[in-house]
């Protein structure tokens, strides 16, 4: 009883957190973008891509003012100590505050709060555009903090805490990866296919989800 109690707690705590709600959405979002992709039956076809774009909307809203969010990240990147990694991050830092507002310009616009017409029309493509080059940086940020952490290591005996932490630093990497893959496509640059693109969008909200909640539980 007492340790149902506790999965409660947990299991409450994180459905209050904005950020894991957002982030499953996102898994169902391209997942139902992945059956309309694969269905045989128009039908089907339509239903399962009706519910992405209504799930899309819905992670929309939940993203709104997310950028307040990152402002206190900003004392963690006065932390850093490599000169390199410390650019990077300042550079992730303010891709991500950029995207993060012109996707709520976007979403305010799809609302109607701002009047239609107000927003250039390629705005939606220049944030879609600005977050891939965000995923491009955070790949390489993913691939110098492994590095570290691989020259950190290298002479420590193998436990199971360094083998969490280095799968941690691995998921990281595959996380910006998939973003890569899936925004690539939004932007039309042939370099994945849709059915690629879904399936890496899938992959990407599932570890980012997983991260969150995990990050969650241990605090």
């Amino acid at each position: 009883s007492r340790r149902f109690c506790m999965s409660l707690r947990t299991a409450v705590a994180l459905l209050n957190q904005t950020q894991v709600r957002e982030k499953g959405l996102k898994s169902v979002q391209y997942f139902s973008k992945w059956l309309s992709v694969i269905a045989s039956d128009p039908t089907n076809r339509s239903r399962f891509k009706a519910l992405s774009s209504t799930v899309s909307t819905g992670r929309r809203l939940l993203k709104l003012c997310r950028w307040l969010g990152y402002l206190q990240e900003i004392n963690e990147l006065k932390k850093q100590s490599d000169p390199v990694l410390k650019q990077l991050m300042a550079l992730q830092l303010g891709l991500s505050l950029t995207v993060d507002l012109m996707t709520d310009a976007v979403t305010l616009e799809k609302l109607k709060v701002i009047p239609e017409g107000v927003l250039h029309p390629g705005l939606a493509k220049w944030t879609d555009t600005i977050d891939l080059c965000l995923s491009v940086v955070t790949a390489a940020v993913a691939v110098i903090a492994l590095y570290h952490f691989a020259q950190q290591t290298k002479d420590l005996p193998r436990s199971t805490k360094l083998s969490q932490q280095q799968l941690t630093h691995n998921l990281a990497l595959l996380r910006a990866l998939c973003d890569i893959a899936q925004l690539s496509h939004d932007v039309e640059l042939p370099l994945v296919s849709e059915h690629t693109a879904t399936i890496c969008g899938f992959v990407s909200g599932v570890l980012s989800t997983h991260k969150l909640v995990s990050k969650a539980i241990s605090s």
